[in-house]
């Protein structure tokens, strides 16, 4: 369970990384403006899409190996209480704020940390479109992880690849040098590794 899940985190970072390559070298091959054009937005959407993609299937990888190795939360960061706790909260919102719900949130609270990781709502792990530093930290922060290997690419992560996401989705035109688009692909590639890292190392860690 733990070698497939780890292959999983793998697998997933390399097609991705291949692909990241893939439009950078078409972006250095074409010779026409337009072509440029076209490349520079492609590589922005497509690092984007792989920074995220990538994050939110390392924390699937991660969720499904706790179910299936059939955690508690009683054996995970206390952090993790969240998934659990959240769609009682959310149930609570459409009830009538009286003492008589209270009591049974209160009831339905209590013994959630002796209980299996099988609903865990995974919502409050997954990036939501937004996967900028502050969100970024804040699961972090869930997972019990240390944020400071990212702190040095803070600025780049919301300045660049999330910003220049934005950007073109708004349509935003304009065209990347080549030196440009090996920065920006290369923080992508960067970023992919250190969320590889500290996912393999979360399964090792509970292994």
């Amino acid at each position: 369970m733990r070698d497939v899940s780890l292959n999983r985190i793998a697998i997933n970072r390399i097609w991705r990384a291949r692909e990241i390559s893939d439009v950078r070298a078409f972006h250095y091959d074409t010779n026409l403006e337009r072509n440029k054009k076209f490349s520079s937005r492609a590589v922005i959407v497509l690092c984007y899409a792989h920074w995220e993609g990538y994050f939110a299937d390392c924390i699937n990888t991660l969720i499904d190996y706790f179910q299936q190795a059939g955690f508690s939360y009683y054996n995970l960061n206390e952090n993790f209480i969240l998934g659990a706790v959240t769609p009682i909260f959310d149930s609570y919102k459409n009830k009538t704020d009286n003492l008589a719900n209270r009591l049974t949130v209160t009831q339905e609270l209590r013994g959630i940390k002796n209980q299996d990781f099988a609903l865990f709502d995974r919502k409050v792990l997954l990036p939501r479109s937004n996967l900028n530093f502050d969100r970024l930290r804040f699961v972090y922060s869930i997972l019990g992880e240390d944020i400071q290997p990212f702190q040095k690419h803070r600025i780049r992560l919301d300045g660049e690849l999330v910003k220049w996401r934005h950007m073109v989705a708004h349509g935003e035109m304009f065209t990347m040098e080549n030196d440009f688009v090996k920065s920006h692909t290369q923080l992508c590639e960067e970023l992919m590794l250190l969320i590889g890292d500290t996912f393999e190392n979360l399964i090792y860690e509970y292994s």
